[in-house]
C-alpha cells in the first residue's frame, strides 16, 4: 500500500491496483494467469516497486509508477511472503519446501543471498530498520534473526512447533515493533526487534486472519470473523 493506492490479488489471475482517494479500480497487472499467493510494495519517493510471488517459484515485478513490466524472478520454491526493505533497495522472499529466506536487489534484480537455517517451510519474513537485518519465522517454529554480510543468525527465539503451525510476522513503522502471528493457535507475540526482549504472549483462538500494527507502534489491529 502506498498513500494512494492499495495492491491485492483480484478473483481472476490478475493484480489489481485501487486507487484509495476515489475507490475505484486503477490498473490490473497481467499475471499470465497465475494466482499471487503473496504481494508486496515498496514505500519509497519514486513509487517504488510493486512485487507478486507465486506457487511455482516466480516472482514477478512491476514499476510502481507506470505499472509496467520488470523482471521475473525465481525463488526456487513456492513462494509464502514477500517484503521490502525500508529504503526499497531489498527484496527479501520467504519459500517453502527448499525452506529459504531469498533476498535481492530490488533495484538489478540480482539475487544477494540464500538463506537455509530453517527446516521447514518459511511463512515470514521482514527487514529490521537498519535495512541489513533480516527476521524469519517458520513451521519449524523458530523465529530467527540474520545479518545479510553474514547470513548466519546472530539470534534464533524458540516456539511451541506444531506441524500445522503457520506464522507470519508484523513490523511497526520504527522497525523495531515485532509482531509474530500464530494464523493455527491464534497466539501473538511481541518482541523489541534490537534487543529480542518479548511480552507476555497473548491468545485469541478465534482471530485467525489478517493482523497489522499503528505506525506508532501502539496498536495492533486483528480481523475476528464473526465477532
Amino acid at each position: 500500500v502506498t498513500g494512494h493506492q492499495s495492491v491485492a490479488d483480484g478473483p481472476d489471475p490478475t493484480l489489481c491496483i485501487w486507487d484509495l482517494t476515489t475507490g475505484e479500480l486503477h490498473h490490473e497487472l497481467d499475471t499470465r494467469a497465475k494466482t499471487a499467493t503473496t504481494v508486496a510494495w515498496s514505500n519509497d519517493d519514486n513509487a517504488g516497486l510493486v512485487a507478486a510471488g507465486f506457487d511455482d517459484g516466480m516472482l514477478r515485478l512491476w514499476d510502481g509508477a507506470t505499472f509496467a513490466q520488470r523482471d521475473w524472478l525465481n525463488a526456487g520454491g513456492p513462494i509464502r511472503i514477500l517484503g521490502f526493505s525500508a529504503d526499497g533497495e531489498k527484496l527479501v522472499a520467504g519459500t517453502a519446501r527448499n525452506n529459504a529466506v531469498v533476498v535481492w536487489n530490488a533495484r538489478t534484480a540480482k539475487r544477494a543471498n540464500v538463506i537455509k537455517g530453517h527446516f521447514r517451510a518459511v511463512t515470514g519474513a521482514g527487514f529490521a530498520a537498519d535495512n541489513q537485518t533480516v527476521w524469519s519465522c517458520s513451521e519449524d517454529g523458530f523465529l530467527k534473526t540474520w545479518k545479510l554480510s553474514q547470513c548466519e543468525p546472530f539470534r534464533r527465539l524458540d516456539g511451541p512447533a506444531t506441524s500445522n503451525r503457520s506464522d507470519y510476522l508484523v513490523f511497526g513503522a520504527d522497525g523495531q515493533s515485532l509482531w509474530r502471528f500464530d494464523h493455527w493457535k491464534g497466539d501473538r507475540t511481541y518482541w523489541n526487534a534490537n534487543t529480542g526482549d518479548s511480552l507476555p504472549t497473548f491468545s485469541d483462538a478465534e482471530s485467525k486472519t489478517s493482523t497489522a500494527m499503528s505506525d506508532n507502534g501502539r496498536f495492533l489491529a486483528v480481523f475476528k470473523p464473526g465477532g
